[in-house]
């Protein structure tokens, strides 16, 4: 609950708020230091793909509490919503993916300075190359 939230905010500020993971588990319970020492485990060995994994996890799970009606929705959206609502995430994710590599590909700027900079270093290479007698034409 509450001493998990202050336990995140030690971690992640604390410099901010002048707070450092021994000193909030020096002041809590055994039990919630059990608790927060787990969590800080969890949390420091997260990589993003674990991350993904688990944010799929959960959104999962609740997809599908909702959908077998374990936790009951009125039935124009048990029936006719939940069902599609996967495609239509993936449909609307693939759009925005499109979207995005569209615009950037547009946008996408000559780089005038980094094409004569190459061209300089490869003259460099062409004539450190001929002057140890290697034919580069």
């Amino acid at each position: 609950g509450f001493s998990t939230f202050l336990l995140y905010t030690c971690i992640w500020n604390q410099k901010q708020f002048n707070c450092s993971v021994e000193s909030f588990l020096r002041s809590h319970s055994s039990c919630t230091k059990q608790f927060a020492l787990l969590q800080l485990a969890i949390l420091s060995k997260m990589t993003k793909a674990t991350e993904t994994a688990t944010f799929f996890a959960i959104i999962s799970t609740i997809y599908f509490i909702f959908l077998f009606g374990i936790i009951p929705l009125p039935e124009i959206i048990q029936q006719e919503i939940l069902p599609v609502l996967p495609w239509w995430a993936l449909i609307t994710f693939g759009s925005y993916s499109l979207g995005n590599i569209g615009y950037h590909v547009y946008r996408f700027r000559d780089c005038e300075d980094a094409y004569h900079e190459l061209m300089a270093e490869i003259q460099l290479a062409k004539e450190d190359l001929r002057s140890k007698n290697v034919s580069v034409d």
